[in-house]
């Protein structure tokens, strides 16, 4: 049976954290260069920043939770993550890159009230959590479109966007581990825990699409330990003075622990349909909507903003660089991702009314200038793109005649191509809406229709690199400490660092530390034993053993014992 937890009213303690409105000024935006993307007209538009308020919240406490695993599930073969009682839709997708991988998914249990369950796998998608061991909530109101951004150590955030009955509504979402409930962490000491802001005493509303943005705090370069990142939203303004319908903003947690909002006003565009990524290598902040002129209905296209760099402080927003970006007419159904400053947006994009195709606006400066290219090129209509990054490739994912289809760009954005067969296996199942699928690394989740209800299908776009995975197999006493590594992952193990710590007796008069460098090490090879050699001493220990390599997986034990003159005892 699925556990889940009733969400009734939720609690808020609105404390005001900010008592006067700041109004700043914004640079317009840079003008791409039109002889480059005939297909692409830019225009400059002014824009104005505003601090409204901080509120903090309660949160809900989530249950721990134990799971098992499903038998194994051959790569690239069509998993249904979830079949349950009701239609499943628009899956959020997060993994670590290591094969660590969270999937999402909103059940619609009726036509006001939604379960958000979450699923996951430790090996790239080969093995899963047992469906009747997922985890989720369930939501008196509608909300829809799960969104998730992975943060560091396991750690992701995650976002819904509103139904009617609760719009003025955002969720902050966090999970500690994304492949364990139960994982405490100091922001949410009961695991994945859903926070919640009512937005709507302050004068918002209406909010129609969220994202979600993380960065890894140890960077150095986010404003406080709390700020996990962003949410960015779009909706309604009805402050006094700053009215605006369907504008855009975001969100976040301040070092104090309350929740900021900023939002642009005088603004001449409505916009939705936002999508946002950060580029860790940058402190750089980025979001992309769907926009339509207030002025002239048949202009539409996507928008495009970058925020000034994080420097630490709590106002680095307020810099004077503003937000500069760009207009992409004719663009719609919009999505991006950006690293190491690389920009990639795809859209859709109309040709003589009749097909739609997907286009690629790629940037190698950090956003400050675009050039576009064509990822699909077909006579059949291509519709809500999807983008992610996946080693040296972009990957884009698009949905044709009921398909779900991926094409690859080695060369940064500016040529692609399409993987002949379509990702699904069963012809013609994939839901044509908005968010009906999401890529994140080499993996992909989509809405599928070829049962009833609907489910959600995973896949693997690319086959995921192999990593080494170590394992500090014993740790043992005798005359002296002696330990073993072993690497129990699928790829060798490089410049493998090991230490043994060993610390305690009598006035802590001992204090032993040995280590050294493995070179190399197989899959599945173990170690020589490593060893402390004799020490002296008598009294309670503590033996502390540590390892690490290049590739990024770590192993850690820590043993207590006792010390009798130059024999040890492990416990």
């Amino acid at each position: 049976m699925h556990k889940k937890n009733k969400l009734n009213k939720w609690e808020v303690v609105v404390v005001i954290a900010v008592a006067m409105v700041f109004i700043t000024p914004v640079a317009a935006f840079a003008n791409i260069d039109e002889t480059e993307n005939e297909n692409q007209s830019v225009v400059g538009v002014p824009i104005t920043q505003t601090c409204i308020t901080s509120v903090e919240a309660t949160k809900e406490k989530i249950l721990p939770t134990q799971f098992t695993t499903t038998p194994e599930q051959p790569l690239g073969v069509d998993f249904p993550v979830f079949s349950l009682d009701n239609d499943c839709q628009n899956p959020g997708i997060v993994t670590d890159g290591l094969g660590n991988v969270l999937v999402l998914t909103e059940e619609v249990v009726g036509p006001s009230a939604t379960s958000l369950w979450g699923r996951w796998s430790v090996d790239s998608g080969e093995n899963w959590v047992d469906e009747s061991q997922i985890v989720g909530w369930q939501f008196q109101d509608a909300v829809e479109r799960p969104k998730i951004d992975y943060k560091e150590d396991m750690n992701a955030w995650g976002t819904l966007t509103p139904g009617p009955d609760v719009n003025a509504d955002v969720f902050y979402i966090d999970f500690p581990d994304i492949t364990d409930p139960s994982v405490p962490s100091p922001a949410s000491p009961d695991g994945w825990t859903v926070w919640h802001i009512d937005w709507g005493p302050y004068g918002f509303l209406w909010f129609d699409s969220l994202d979600v943005a993380c960065y890894p705090y140890t960077s150095g370069k986010s404003p406080s330990a709390n700020f996990f990142g962003l949410v960015a939203i779009t909706g309604d303004s009805l402050l006094s003075g700053h009215a605006e319908d369907d504008t855009m903003m975001f969100s976040y947690i301040m070092a104090d622990g309350g929740i900021r909002i900023i939002y642009f006003s005088s603004m001449d565009i409505d916009v939705e349909k936002i999508s946002c990524d950060i580029d860790h290598s940058l402190g750089q902040y980025y979001w992309v909507t769907e926009y339509v002129s207030e002025t002239d209905p048949t202009a539409k296209g996507s928008y495009f903003v970058k925020s000034p760099v994080f420097d630490g402080t709590d106002d680095w927003w307020r810099e004077s660089s503003g937000f500069p970006g760009f207009l992409f007419a004719g663009v719609y159904n919009p999505n991006m991702v950006a690293a190491d400053g690389s920009v990639y947006i795809v859209g859709e994009t109309m040709e003589n009314d009749i097909v739609d195709d997907i286009v690629c606006l790629y940037s190698s400066d950090a956003g400050a200038s675009f050039a576009s290219s064509n990822v699909t090129d077909a006579v059949s209509s291509e519709c809500f793109p999807t983008v992610a990054i996946v080693e040296d490739n972009v990957t884009c994912s698009y949905i044709r005649d009921g398909d779900l289809y991926v094409s690859l760009s080695a060369d940064g954005g500016q040529t692609w191509t399409e993987i002949v067969n379509p990702i699904n296996d069963e012809p013609g199942t994939v839901a044509c809406q908005y968010s009906s699928a999401n890529m994140d690394g080499p993996y992909v989740a989509w809405t599928d229709e070829r049962n009833d209800p609907t489910e959600i299908y995973f896949d693997t776009i690319i086959e995921p690199s192999k990593y080494p995975i170590l394992e500090i197999t014993e740790v043992k006493g005798g005359l002296g400490v002696s330990t073993t590594i072993k690497n129990t992952g699928e790829a060798a193990a490089t410049n493998v660092a090991w230490s043994i710590s060993v610390t305690g007796g009598f006035f802590g008069r001992i204090n032993k530390t040995v280590g050294d460098t493995i070179a190399s090490l197989d899959v599945g090879a173990e170690s020589d034993p490593l060893k402390t050699g004799i020490f002296f001493g008598l009294g309670k220990i503590v033996a502390e053993v540590t390892a690490t390599c290049d590739e990024g997986s770590s192993d850690s034990e820590t043993k207590t014992g006792m010390q009798i003159i130059i024999f040890t005892k492990i416990s």
